[in-house]
């Protein structure tokens, strides 16, 4: 991760929003909040969803995120 460049300062934005605090937040969040534009082909969703798993995998492995056990959500470290 840069967090210097816009694409990942936005990213650093969506995670620390308020919402997420509670409940964690999954893949899924997050592309509503990076891609909203609906209009994408199955390729576009796949290749984005995959790029959002790996800036999630690139958290964790920092400990700046954890996985809540049992469930697809993930927590913010604080």
């Amino acid at each position: 991760m840069r967090p210097w460049s816009d694409e990942d300062q936005l990213f650093i934005q969506i995670i620390s929003r308020g919402e997420f605090a509670v409940n964690g937040f999954r893949n899924r969040d997050l592309f509503q909040y990076l891609f909203p534009n609906a209009a994408l082909s199955v390729e576009e969703k796949q290749s984005n969803a995959a790029r959002v798993t790996r800036k999630l995998c690139l958290l964790r492995a920092h400990g700046i995120i954890q996985k809540v056990p049992q469930l697809f959500s993930i927590l913010q470290v604080y």
